[in-house]
């Protein structure tokens, strides 16, 4: 599953890569903080990585 997520990232607009990899990192940060501060479940996680994503679209 693992190679399958960075291939993803990277073609989320293959113009544009840095906003697959911006998400990415959302991703991680948002797992980061997940144990330490929001206790959060996943799905909140994956959704403000996609939520990253379609800001930063609008914004290009």
């Amino acid at each position: 599953m693992g190679a399958l997520i960075f291939p993803g990232i990277l073609n989320i607009d293959p113009d544009n890569p840095s906003l697959g990899i911006i998400g990415g990192l959302a991703a991680v940060l948002l797992a980061a903080f997940h144990s330490h501060i929001f206790h959060s479940h996943i799905i909140l996680i994956i959704f403000g990585s996609i939520l990253a994503v379609m800001i930063l679209k609008i914004m290009v």
